[in-house]
């Protein structure tokens, strides 16, 4: 019932800090949230019961005047981390979703309690960004650096206009969420891709 979560490391968010976001390395909780389904024991008994798991935050607080949000009711996240945005020129960065207004992060050190989380929580903080798009001509991150690869293609070191969506949930694309989350999710996914 207890999990002690790692941090990820990768190249990725040093590519995207290059386009104008930071993904950073927390762990988003929100007091609205999913429910999940543990096993319990009393004595010689074992059961099942739901409980509100506040690491996969049910996000009710969208940007209503973009088209991937703009329709979605709800979505739901599993174990998100936060967004910033970098300011950089030429870049549009617009936040797409929050968290509610009782919500929170862990960062440095993580811990996942399923049973006790939603009492043990600090929900100090509100609309923590989630999911954002950053849109704009992009500087190739390998502009002034070595290109890992290059199979004698010439490489685009400028993209002119390009989008990008930013989500702090890496699992929201995984099968094994998809189906367990519900159909703005799906809705979601497919609204990225139009």
């Amino acid at each position: 019932q207890n999990q002690q979560p790692q941090k990820v490391t990768s190249n990725w968010f040093k590519w995207v800090e290059n386009y104008g976001a930071k993904i950073n390395n927390d762990l988003v909780y929100d007091k609205n949230s999913a429910m999940i389904t543990i096993r319990q024991q009393s004595g010689i008994f074992v059961f099942n019961n739901q409980i509100a798991f506040p690491y996969f935050p049910k996000i009710t607080q969208f940007n209503k005047a973009n088209p991937i949000t703009g329709n979605l009711e709800s979505l739901i996240n599993f174990f998100p981390s936060s967004i910033d945005s970098l300011k950089k020129e030429k870049i549009h960065f617009e936040p797409l979703y929050y968290s509610s207004n009782k919500s929170g992060k862990q960062s440095d050190r993580f811990y996942i309690d399923a049973v006790n989380a939603a009492k043990t929580l600090r929900y100090s903080e509100q609309k923590i960004l989630l999911g954002a798009t950053i849109t704009g001509e992009f500087k190739s991150l390998f502009d002034n650096n070595s290109i890992p690869f290059d199979e004698g293609n010439k490489t685009h070191l400028n993209s002119g206009s390009a989008r990008f969506v930013i989500l702090g949930d890496g699992n929201i694309f995984n099968d094994n969420y998809i189906t367990n989350s519900g159909n703005d999710n799906i809705t979601f996914i497919l609204n990225t891709f139009d």
